[in-house]
């Protein structure tokens, strides 16, 4: 089951680029009882995507604004999904049955978006889950909850602070 959430555009800058003052943060939880490879990305333009597969084999989408311009058979067999621009943050995660991780990054534009990904490795295919979620450009403060059920399904919970 591969499941697509959240609509993605390049953000247009405007006349200045928003502030570098944006911290966001994740927590990352697994109660399943399979591992999965975890991606976040936090991006403040998105010029493409870069997809990799279980053979660290990758194919890049220049120019894709949107992941529904790269072939969902192309999504299905990959491990990651991560966008391509300046000052991509990107973090991943190896999460056995009954993990967890968390992180914070800061110093992110107001603007900047997150792209995760949940795969399981060693399926024919792997991916699970690729989103996006974004919360503007007033934002100073996010919070990011990404949960994997006991029945592989997952639910991302976004708060943001202006």
């Amino acid at each position: 089951m591969l499941l697509f959430a959240g609509c993605l555009t390049a953000p247009v800058d405007g006349p200045a680029d928003p502030p570098h003052d944006r911290t966001a943060s994740y927590t990352v939880s697994n109660a399943d009882d399979e591992s999965y490879v975890v991606t976040v990305s936090f991006a403040p333009t998105v010029e493409g995507f870069e997809v990799t597969f279980a053979n660290e084999s990758t194919t890049r989408y220049p120019g894709a604004s949107s992941l529904d311009e790269i072939p969902r058979s192309r999504v299905s067999r990959a491990v990651r999904v991560v966008p391509l621009g300046d000052d991509v943050r990107t973090f991943s995660h190896r999460l056995r049955p009954g993990d967890g991780v968390g992180n914070t990054v800061s110093s992110l534009r107001r603007d900047a978006v997150l792209v995760y990904t949940i795969a399981t490795p060693g399926q024919t295919e792997p991916m699970r889950s690729v989103g996006v979620d974004s919360c503007g450009t007033g934002t100073t403060e996010s919070t990011h909850d990404i949960r994997i059920d006991s029945t592989q399904s997952v639910d991302v919970g976004t708060t943001c602070r202006g």
